[in-house]
């Protein structure tokens, strides 16, 4: 299941691939039946989006904003990937270290921005 926490229009997200969810207490559900949920973030807002994409999608070899949020997302939700809470901020950080590929999510839910860093200790310094 894909969730979206702040689905914002972003030109051409496709809407009728979101379908609605019902709120479910974890009373009624069995530990065996719980899936991994994939999470959908988007930047705040729009011109956000635009903004990183046009600074980082390029170097990274993206050549829409879609494709670039796609793969800042696929970063968030890859098991692979180390996970940490910013220090300064609370901010949560996705790091993979096989790629560089560190993406950063604000407290409030937002992706703020999702880049190739130079390495572990760009990560470990967070």
């Amino acid at each position: 299941m894909i969730m979206y926490p702040h689905f914002k229009d972003i030109g051409n997200a496709n809407e009728s691939a979101i379908e609605s969810t019902e709120s479910v207490s974890m009373e009624s559900v069995s530990m065996e039946s719980v899936s991994t949920e994939t999470v959908f973030y988007n930047f705040r807002y729009p011109d956000r989006l635009t903004g990183h994409f046009e600074k980082h999608g390029a170097e990274m070899g993206f050549s829409t904003e879609e494709e670039y949020l796609e793969a800042a997302n696929a970063l968030i939700n890859n098991p692979d990937c180390l996970r940490k809470t910013e220090a300064e901020d609370g901010d949560q950080i996705y790091f993979l270290e096989s790629t560089n590929e560190i993406a950063f999510v604000s407290t409030d839910g937002y992706l703020r921005t999702y880049f190739i860093c130079s390495g572990i200790d760009y990560y470990n310094r967070q």
